[in-house]
């Protein structure tokens, strides 16, 4: 018996008969009629199945594949897991097809792999080999449907498959086009059964909409074993994986990578080469570090002003949202009496890197405060606080492991909320209670 359904393909509302708007997203024209097969209760076979007390339970050892991209490894929780199921998702253009080689590469040394393309033809991607300079002892397929693609990793004896991409893939038991619902459903659902079946490790690559989504529907995260998002930082070389879940592992680490003309880097420093103190002399700049997953990041904080006859200052921000720049600039007029309304003002955080945690704020303000009063801040000295529209410092909950990483790399002084009771330290630290008392203690003498 052969079923009807009406399923939106943009959020996966389902409807008894075709509209030309759904009633849930609002979008037209995304309704599509889904055949689906069904069996009467009476046909199953009832005893297929069956059920375990938790004594009889089995724990299989968890075999990882190293890709050997520390990065990208760690975000994993520690390599690929033997018959997992992992969609990369990113944007257009962020390298996701040469993250995907890199890995074929490593992992065609021990194990027979294969590369499936949808989009791109074999030719356009040994183009791609050639210039990333890979020896890849890997198999490839120009193909779109997946009952085509087992067929060879039966025969071929295949133990890692790449999928580019899971919306490019069809699949005989599902009548609906390229891409829609139907499809992206029941061809990951096959995948995510035959790898389990055949502990065959699997990626498949997904594409993001304009609004950063994974295209198709939402159930599609929650069928794999782990979702890795590319994601590329604007005006920079350096992209972030993060994973937006993960069954093997935590969700909390972040991986940097650089991408070079040969292909992917790991971005090991936490400093992320930007800092050269020795080299660096003038106002306007100071350092604050914050945690991103489990990693402490150090970044280099640049501002720059130029008095203006404008009634309206530029504000440029990169790095920094502008918003919180202009509560920085109104905080310093305010309540230290440094008047920064006449002025353009740029600000950059090297590196292409995006801050969005609060614990930059004393590092912003002091940057400013440098720039207007010619003063420069020691590079030596770390500031790690959140700034109140009142001017009072705040602690982060991450300042204990901040002050040790600080000391590692060679810090003298950090800078933190009074509020916080630390450990005894090597490096010394100056507690604060206001913005005014920062001001006081910055231009103190490292000991």
């Amino acid at each position: 018996m052969v079923k009807k359904k009406f399923i939106c393909n943009n959020c996966h509302s389902e409807y008894p008969k075709w509209s030309g708007q759904c009633l849930g997203c609002k979008q037209y024209n995304s309704i599509e009629e889904t055949q689906l097969n069904s069996k009467s209760a009476h046909s199953l076979n009832l005893d297929d199945s069956q059920v375990y007390s938790l004594a009889d339970i089995e724990i299989n050892d968890q075999t990882r594949i190293m890709t050997q991209l520390q990065e990208l490894d760690l975000v994993l929780g520690g390599g690929l897991v033997e018959g997992s199921l992992t969609l990369l998702a990113g944007s257009p253009g962020v390298g996701k097809s040469t993250l995907l080689l890199q890995i074929a590469n490593q992992i065609s040394k021990s194990q027979k792999s294969l590369y499936v393309s949808g989009e791109e033809n074999l030719s356009q991607i040994k183009l791609r080999v050639k210039r990333l300079k890979l020896n890849l002892d890997c198999l490839f397929l120009n193909e779109t449907n997946l009952e085509n693609i087992l067929y060879h990793v039966h025969k071929n004896k295949i133990k890692f498959l790449i999928i580019d991409s899971i919306q490019t893939t069809n699949s005989q038991e599902q009548a609906s086009a390229f891409g829609t619902v139907g499809q992206i459903k029941t061809v990951t659902m096959l995948l995510m059964d035959f790898a389990n079946k055949n502990n065959i490790t699997i990626i498949i690559v997904g594409h993001i909409t304009k609004d950063g989504d994974i295209a198709g529907p939402k159930m599609l995260e929650h069928m794999v074993d782990t979702v890795i998002y590319l994601e590329l930082e604007k005006d920079s070389n350096i992209r972030i994986l993060q994973s937006a879940k993960n069954r093997f592992g935590s969700i909390e680490q972040i991986g940097l990578l650089h991408l070079l003309e040969d292909g992917f880097h790991d971005v090991m420093q936490t400093t992320l080469n930007y800092m050269q103190p020795q080299d660096i002399n003038v106002s306007g700049v100071a350092i604050s570090a914050i945690i991103e997953g489990n990693k402490e990041i150090f970044v280099e904080v640049e501002t720059l002003i130029n008095p203006t006859k404008f009634t309206n200052p530029k504000r440029f921000c990169q790095g920094i949202d502008i918003a919180r720049l202009n509560v920085m600039v109104a905080l310093l007029n305010k309540r230290v009496g440094i008047d920064l309304n006449y002025c353009d003002i740029y600000v950059k955080v090297l590196g292409g890197i995006k801050l969005n945690k609060t614990d930059i704020d004393l590092a912003l303000a002091m940057a400013l405060y440098s720039i207007k009063k010619e003063l420069v801040v020691p590079l030596d000295t770390v500031l790690i606080a959140e700034v109140t529209l009142t001017g009072v410092l705040k602690n982060s909950m991450d300042t204990e492991k901040l002050i040790t990483k600080a000391q590692r790399l060679g810090f003298k002084r950090v800078i933190i909320s009074a509020e916080y009771k630390t450990k005894k330290h090597q490096i010394k630290v100056i507690k604060c209670t206001n913005i005014n008392q920062v001001i006081e203690n910055l231009w103190e003498p490292a000991c």
